[in-house]
């Protein structure tokens, strides 16, 4: 008899269950839960100015390069309506941005 691997993972505000037949095994990566930031911008700012282990973004971006942010959809508990302009913020100095896809409402406005 097979084993047939079943997986639970985020989808929208809830979740959505599958299979994966024998041939083939996924893992599911999941956060653990961590107190919310007193002053998220400011963490954004320190992270962006003092980055673990490689150079400031706006040393690594050249003029006339090209940039793509990803950032997450409404599955994940991220602040990309904070994260997104302060990396808009970096390339508007240094970089050409051609960015693609869906565009949440607070880059529209």
């Amino acid at each position: 008899m097979s084993v047939i691997y079943q997986y639970q993972v985020p989808f929208g505000k809830s979740s959505i269950e599958f299979d994966l037949p024998p041939s083939m095994k996924g893992t599911v990566a999941m956060s653990l839960p961590v107190k919310p930031l007193e002053d998220a911008q400011s963490a954004i700012k320190t992270a962006l100015e003092s980055p673990l282990g490689t150079p400031q973004l706006r040393e690594l971006a050249n003029q006339g390069q090209r940039v793509c942010i990803v950032f997450t959809d409404i599955t994940r508990s991220c602040p990309d309506h904070l994260l997104v302009p302060a990396l808009l913020a970096i390339f508007a100095l240094t970089a050409l941005i051609i960015l693609f896809g869906v565009y949440p409402k607070f880059l529209l406005d």
